[in-house]
């Protein structure tokens, strides 16, 4: 294993515990899942702007980078890449 793999590990492992765990949402992960289904119900929606949505995309970048740093690593059947690809 190269020097900084343990490294790697923690911070994407620190991603995907915050972002990615199963059978847990964060409250902007609950409000945006909500959300879709007002809009899919065709009625009124929660609040949400421009920094809600920039935030699930940095979120979504991170869990994409944590995910691709667990399949480099432990392989791409790896339960943490699978969770982060998922979520």
């Amino acid at each position: 294993m190269p020097e900084n793999d343990p490294q790697r590990l923690e911070i994407a492992n620190g991603a995907r515990t915050r972002l990615a765990l199963e059978n847990e949402l964060s409250a902007t992960q609950a409000r945006s899942y909500v959300r879709c289904l007002q809009i899919g119900w065709q009625v009124a929606t929660i609040g949400w702007n421009r920094n809600d949505s920039e935030g699930q995309l940095a979120d979504a970048r991170s869990l994409l980078q944590a995910a691709e740093i667990f399949a480099e690593i432990e392989g791409h059947q790896s339960r943490r890449a699978v969770d982060c690809y998922r979520r």
